[in-house]
C-alpha cells in the first residue's frame, strides 16, 4: 500500500521558492508592461508558431515520460496522473503541429482553420482539466491506502481513459470541423488580422478556461501547500497558463502583433517549465546517488578502528597509484610497517589497550602522510602500509623515518622485557610498467622482515641483492634511532 511515504523526499528550499516567484513575476511583469501596446504590429516570422509548437510538443511528451518513470520508481499514482495530463495534451498538439507545418495554401483553408482553432482550445482544456484530476488524486492517494494491485488497476484505467479522450477529441476536431462553430480566427493561414468570428463564444471559452485554471490552482495550493518542488513549479505553470489565456481573451488576436508573440512565448514557457524542473531534479538525484556511492565505497574501504584505509582500500589505492603512474610516467613507493612484539603488548595490557595503541599509531601515520595522493592503510592486525605515488627512494626513506620516529616519540610503554613500543619498516620503490602492484608489495614485505631480523625498530630498503642471512647486504640501507 502507498501513503505519504511515496512523496518526494526533498522539500522546497527558500532559494527555489524565490526562483519560482521570480519566474512568475517576470512573465507577468513583462506582459503587463507590454500589454497596452499589444496591438502593435511587429516583423513577421512565419515559421515561429510551428517551431514553438513542435518544440513544446516534444517537451510535453518528454515530461510525460519522466513522470511515468517517477511513478514506476516510487509507486505513487499521482505521478502517473500528471504524466497522463501532459501526454493527453501533447497528443492533441500533434495534429496541430502537423497543420502548422503545412504549406500556407493548406493551412489557410477554412476547414483547416476550424480544425486548428478547436484543437488549440481542446488541448488547453484537456490539460487544465486533467491537471485538476491530478490535484484530486494527490489528496486521495495521500490520505487513503490501496493495495498495490488496486493502484496499478486505477492507473491503467485512467491512462487508458485519457488516451481514448485524446483520440476521440482529435478525431472529432478533424471530422466535425465544418459543423462546429467558428469561435476564433477567420484567416488562420494568412498575414491578415485574425478577428474572432464569434466574439462572445471566444470570450466565453476563454473565461471558462480561466475559471477552471483558478479552481485547479486553488486546489493545488490548499492540497499541497506547495511544499514540494513539483507542486511549486506546477503552480508556476498554472500562473503562466492563466496569463496566456487572459491575453488571448482580452487582446485582439492580430497575427504577428506584440500580443500574439507574447502569447506564443508564454504558451511555450508553461508547456516546458515542468520539464526543466524535472530534469534539474533528476540531475540532483543522480549527483546525490553518485555521492552516496562514493561515501559507501569510502566506508567499505575504511578501517573502523583507526580511520585509515583497510585492506580493500589499500588494494584499490595501490592499483590506482600504478594506473596514474603508468599514464604520466613515474615511480610508486610503498612502505610496509609492523609494530614490534605487539602480541606481547596485547597479552600484557589487554585488547582494549591494544586497540588504543593501534588508534594512536593510525593518528601518527595520518599526521605524517599528508599529500592528497598518498594513502595510509591498516592492512591487518598490527600491520600497516603507506602508498606514496611519484616518490623516489630518497623521499620514501625520509617519510619512513618520520613515521618510525613519530611512533617512537609516542613513548608508549611496552610489556615487561621491552622498552617503548616501536615499529619495523620496509621500503620498496618501483617504476610503473616494470613492476606490478603485488610484486612491489612483496618487495616491501621482504624489506620489512629483513628489518625485523636486524633487531627491529629500524628501516630497510628493498634491493634485489639483499642477503638472506643476518647482517646488511649490499644495496640495502638501515636506519635506527641512536
Amino acid at each position: 500500500m502507498t501513503l505519504g511515504a511515496h512523496h518526494e523526499q526533498f522539500g522546497t528550499s527558500v532559494r527555489e521558492r524565490i526562483a519560482a516567484l521570480a519566474v512568475a513575476c517576470l512573465a507577468i511583469g513583462c506582459g503587463a508592461a507590454l500589454f497596452p501596446d499589444g496591438a502593435r504590429a511587429l516583423t513577421p516570422l512565419p515559421g515561429i508558431a510551428a517551431a514553438l509548437t513542435a518544440a513544446a510538443l516534444v517537451g510535453m511528451l518528454v515530461t510525460a515520460a519522466i513522470l511515468r518513470n517517477q511513478y514506476c520508481a516510487t509507486g505513487f499514482p499521482p505521478y502517473a496522473f500528471l504524466g497522463a495530463a501532459y501526454l493527453c495534451a501533447g497528443s492533441l498538439m500533434l495534429p496541430l503541429a502537423i497543420i502548422l507545418l503545412a504549406p500556407p495554401a493548406i493551412a489557410g483553408s477554412e476547414r483547416i482553420v476550424q480544425v486548428t482553432t478547436w484543437l488549440d482550445t481542446a488541448f488547453h482544456a484537456a490539460f487544465i482539466a486533467l491537471a485538476g484530476v491530478y490535484v484530486w488524486s494527490h489528496g486521495l492517494f495521500t490520505r487513503k491506502a490501496f493495495t498495490a494491485e488496486r493502484e496499478r488497476d486505477i492507473v491503467r484505467g485512467y491512462v487508458a481513459f485519457t488516451g481514448i479522450l485524446a483520440g476521440v477529441t482529435g478525431l472529432a476536431a478533424l471530422w466535425l470541423a465544418g459543423a462546429l462553430p467558428q469561435t476564433l480566427f477567420s484567416a488562420f493561414g494568412s498575414n491578415a488580422p485574425l478577428i474572432p468570428a464569434a466574439p462572445h463564444l471566444h470570450a466565453t471559452v476563454g473565461r471558462a478556461l480561466l475559471g477552471l485554471c483558478a479552481l485547479v490552482a486553488a486546489g493545488l495550493t490548499l492540497q499541497t501547500r506547495l511544499r514540494q518542488p513539483l507542486h511549486l513549479w506546477l503552480a508556476v505553470v498554472l500562473i503562466l497558463f492563466v496569463w496566456q489565456e487572459f491575453m488571448s481573451t482580452t487582446l485582439p488576436p492580430v497575427r504577428y502583433s506584440l500580443s500574439w508573440y507574447l502569447g506564443l512565448g508564454d504558451g511555450f514557457a508553461w508547456q516546458i517549465t515542468l520539464l526543466f524542473v524535472l530534469l534539474r531534479r533528476a540531475n540532483e538525484q543522480i549527483a546525490g546517488l553518485a555521492e552516496d556511492k562514493r561515501s559507501l565505497i569510502e566506508e567499505t574501504q575504511c578501517d573502523s578502528l583507526t580511520g585509515l584505509y583497510n585492506r580493500r582500500g589499500f588494494d584499490d589505492r595501490l592499483a590506482g597509484a600504478f594506473e596514474e603512474a603508468r599514464k604520466n610516467g613515474g615511480n610508486v613507493a610503498l612502505i610496509a610497517l609492523d609494530l614490534d612484539h605487539f602480541k606481547a603488548y596485547n597479552d600484557h595490557f589487554g585488547h582494549i589497550a591494544g586497540d588504543e595503541a593501534l588508534k594512536a599509531v593510525g593518528r601518527s601515520l595520518s599526521s605524517v602522510v599528508t599529500r592528497q595522493r598518498d594513502a595510509a592503510c591498516r592492512i591487518g592486525g598490527e600491520e600497516f602500509a603507506v602508498i606514496l605515488p611519484f616518490t623516489d627512494d630518497e623521499g620514501a626513506m625520509t617519510i619512513a623515518e618520520r613515521i618510525r620516529a613519530q611512533i617512537l616519540y609516542l613513548h608508549m610503554q611496552h610489556a615487561p622485557g621491552y622498552n617503548t613500543l616501536t615499529v619495523s619498516v620496509g621500503v620498496a620503490v618501483g617504476r610503473a610498467g616494470t613492476i606490478e602492484p603485488q610484486a612491489l608489495y612483496d618487495c616491501a614485505d621482504k624489506a620489512l622482515y629483513r628489518a625485523k631480523r636486524y633487531g627491529r625498530n629500524r628501516i630497510q630498503r628493498y634491493s634485489p641483492t639483499l642477503e638472506k642471512g643476518p647482517g646488511k647486504g649490499p644495496g640495502s640501507s638501515s636506519l635506527r634511532a641512536g
